[in-house]
């Protein structure tokens, strides 16, 4: 007993074509099952289907982005200090950086030359 739009597939060289759909008859219409010719509908089939084909797929409800916990700033408070012994002190500012001024060390890449 095939319900409406069952598909009739066919095999050729190991690739399935859906050659027609059911539309009606079958053993409860006491007869055989009626197939509609999908070739009749392929130009619309490919357009309808190509559209689909390059949509963005919707996303996965299980893997929905999960809210921050993190609240509001202004409420996290002072840091926690640190829990490594060898660290202590304040953090003191970063100095301006100067060029390396090693002998092996000539100037920027070209382009064409690997850094």
């Amino acid at each position: 007993q095939l319900e409406a739009g069952s598909p009739l597939a066919c095999e050729e060289r190991g690739i399935w074509f859906l050659v027609g759909t059911a539309s009606g008859g079958g053993c409860a219409e006491g007869g055989p099952p009626l197939f509609t010719a999908v070739s009749l509908y392929e130009r619309w089939i490919t357009s309808v289907t190509r559209e689909a084909y390059f949509a963005e797929p919707p996303p996965d409800p299980s893997e929905a982005e999960e809210p921050d916990d993190f609240g509001d700033p202004s409420s996290w408070g002072p840091p926690e200090p640190t829990e490594n012994p060898n660290i202590r002190g304040s953090p003191k500012p970063v100095e301006d950086l100067k060029p390396s001024e090693d002998p092996n060390i000539r100037g920027s890449p070209k382009p064409s030359e690997d850094p």
